[in-house]
């Protein structure tokens, strides 16, 4: 499933959790607080989070098939905390609270910008009120450097290069794929790291890590299409660029979850 397009926010029974559409934290794509800045607001979201191992939203990445483990750039904000720092807009009613993806550009300590996604005692995705199919984010940039970027996996050798996906889910369900093995040739040990959206497909969003680069595609035309441009402008500047493409209607999440049930079959039937 492409994208974060609307759905429903429950799960029939035995099926897996599907994407609900979000809205933006306010218009602009930030939240400020009287006395403070958007970046400012972001720190105290992720201060206030916690590890995501064993809350609702490892539940929800689990069936997604975004789970590799433990993730630095990911924590988990209880609904009594969200509550706490003024959350605004509030979660829905009934979440248990929200997952937090942090991103930050290599060697930055400061937490300036954190997409929030909003998930029930079930490990269902919630949406947001407004619905515009986009996670809420808490940021004071508002992206624009480009840098920015959630991070999957770290580690590889210096100059090995990068994968860069479209979003935190694919990034999480690429790692999930090599942390089970199941590992796809253009992965190697090289990191793994997310923009924040299609829109955010930038040259500089891979500039702080040289060698070959491979990006993950979703089966959408929109994050093909970004692809390709960011292809054209990486390749103009010496770079070697693959692609890794979904198959149709399908994300990252979704080839996951597939192929992790599938090795699970096999090895069940030994």
């Amino acid at each position: 499933m492409a994208g974060d397009g609307a759905g429903a926010v429950g799960t029939p029974a035995g099926s897996r959790p599907r994407a609900a559409s979000t809205g933006w934290l306010s218009s602009d794509g930030t939240q400020r607080r009287p006395g403070g800045g958007a970046a400012d607001l972001a720190a105290a979201v992720w201060r206030a989070g916690v590890e995501a191992d064993g809350t609702p939203g490892a539940v929800y990445l689990r069936g997604r098939g975004a789970w590799p483990g433990p993730v630095a750039a990911l924590r988990w904000l209880p609904a009594v905390e969200a509550a706490r720092i003024g959350l605004r807009p509030r979660l829905p009613d009934g979440a248990a609270g929200a997952l937090l993806y942090r991103f930050a550009a290599p060697g930055e300590v400061d937490t300036a910008a954190v997409q929030c996604e909003a998930v029930n005692e079930g490990g269902e995705r919630m949406a947001f009120s407004g619905g515009v199919g986009k996670r809420p984010s808490v940021t004071g940039s508002d992206f624009d450097d480009g840098r920015r970027v959630f991070v999957a996996r770290s580690g590889g050798a210096e100059g090995g290069g990068v994968n860069l996906a479209e979003g935190p889910i694919d990034a999480l369900a690429a790692a999930t794929l090599a942390a089970a093995g199941i590992e796809r040739r253009a992965l190697g040990d090289r990191p793994i790291v997310a923009a924040a959206g299609a829109g955010g497909w930038r040259s500089a969003a891979v500039a702080d890590w040289p060698g070959p680069v491979t990006l993950w595609v979703q089966a959408d035309w929109p994050g093909y299409r970004a692809a390709l441009r960011l292809e054209a402008a990486l390749r103009h500047g010496g770079r070697a660029v693959g692609l890794e493409v979904a198959p149709a209607g399908m994300d990252w999440g979704d080839v996951a979850y597939i192929e992790a049930a599938e090795r699970e079959a096999v090895q069940s039937g030994d």
